[in-house]
């Protein structure tokens, strides 16, 4: 079977989202999904709820584009977190 990888992101400025670091996790979840291979690897990502609400989701999912067509799979950070956590093999 796949082994799920889940990513979680703060709302934070300094966070892997944040505009006051390096903007790591877009930059990594694409690089992420496409090096993973697919046949092993379930990549999922869980961004801080003000994130979604401070930039829209069409802006969050246009940013992750990229990592989407590649697998990524964006979790609900309201409904859905709690499942993507304890399905995950590495947080």
């Amino acid at each position: 079977g796949q082994r799920l990888l889940v990513l979680n992101s703060t709302w934070n400025p300094e966070g892997l989202f944040g505009s006051g670091g390096t903007d790591l996790l877009p930059a990594l979840l694409p690089r992420l999904a496409a090096e993973l291979p697919a046949d092993s690897y379930r990549l999922a990502a869980v961004l801080h709820p003000n994130i979604w609400y401070g930039h829209g989701p069409g802006q969050i999912r246009a940013w992750l584009d990229r990592a989407r067509r590649s697998g990524l799979a964006l979790i609900d950070p309201v409904r859905h977190w709690r499942q993507a956590l304890l399905a995950a093999d590495a947080v």
